[in-house]
């Protein structure tokens, strides 16, 4: 019996160590940053989240100038007309990249956005999204990384 639970314990501990090797490991991007810090600005609930109280300070102290900028007022708008929130938002931001401005991966299948977005809402947003990013000289630690 003892030598069955043995057995046993030592299987547990190799497939638990095996799992924990698999695991998928979170990093910060400039572009999911970016894209959170925007429509945190455009007051999406989802997105507005002060737990860690002195991260939301600096990022509502540095971006107040820009609660008007034209890609709040849009992402405001898209909102409230394509219920783009929650995944929609990040499976935009996946499909980014910056260099040196904002645009998309290239290479990409029409389907690996959420369906909320299109076309059109995906070239203006992109497009003024860049705007965003060059006006407020955004400079995001990659320390995640």
């Amino acid at each position: 019996m003892k030598r069955l639970i043995v057995i046993v314990f030592f299987a547990l501990t190799a497939i638990a160590s095996y799992a924990q090797e698999s695991l998928i490991q979170p990093k910060v991007t400039e572009q999911t940053e970016l894209v959170s810090i925007a429509f945190r600005l455009a007051g999406a609930d989802e997105f507005v989240n002060n737990d860690v109280a002195g991260y939301a300070k600096a990022i509502d102290e540095y971006f107040k100038p820009y609660l008007k900028h034209e890609l709040i007022q849009f992402i405001k708008k898209l909102r409230l007309t394509t219920s783009i929130g929650f995944d929609a938002v990040m499976s935009m931001a996946v499909n980014l990249d910056i260099k040196g401005g904002v645009m998309l991966k290239e290479n990409l299948a029409n389907v690996s956005h959420d369906k909320r977005w299109s076309e059109k809402n995906i070239q203006r947003f992109i497009e003024l999204l860049n705007r965003f990013y060059l006006d407020s000289e955004i400079i995001i630690s990659k320390s995640g990384e």
